[in-house]
């Protein structure tokens, strides 16, 4: 990999602006050198709960009592929205949120051959 031009984008329920979310995801999952010579872009998505299996169903539901346990004033903005939206299906998925990364490929000329 060491020679190749990587992306990676990741696409979840958080906020994009919420680089506290990404980051421990990211140097959790990526060593040092290689996030030095990786280009991250994070998108927003949705959820459909009735089209989650059963792992992921499991998942959400742990997740949704560990929020329900914390004290109101605890709530981020994500706890609130996963509360309300629990259950049900929802898209925060905003097609502008790529342009960044359209971006940056045109201004890398990405899709030339590495010399």
């Amino acid at each position: 990999l060491k020679d190749k031009r990587i992306i990676v984008f990741t696409v979840g329920f958080a906020s994009t602006d919420r680089e506290e979310v990404f980051h421990p995801i990211i140097e959790k999952n990526f060593s040092k050198e290689m996030r030095d010579n990786i280009r991250f872009f994070h998108l927003r998505g949705g959820i459909d709960y009735k089209k989650l299996g059963i792992v992921h169903r499991s998942m959400m539901a742990m997740l949704k009592a560990v929020i329900s346990k914390k004290e109101p004033e605890e709530l981020s903005d994500d706890d609130r929205e996963l509360l309300a939206t629990y259950g049900g299906k929802v898209d925060f998925m905003d097609k502008n949120t790529i342009r960044p990364l359209l971006l940056f490929l045109k201004d890398q000329d990405y899709f030339r051959d590495k010399d």
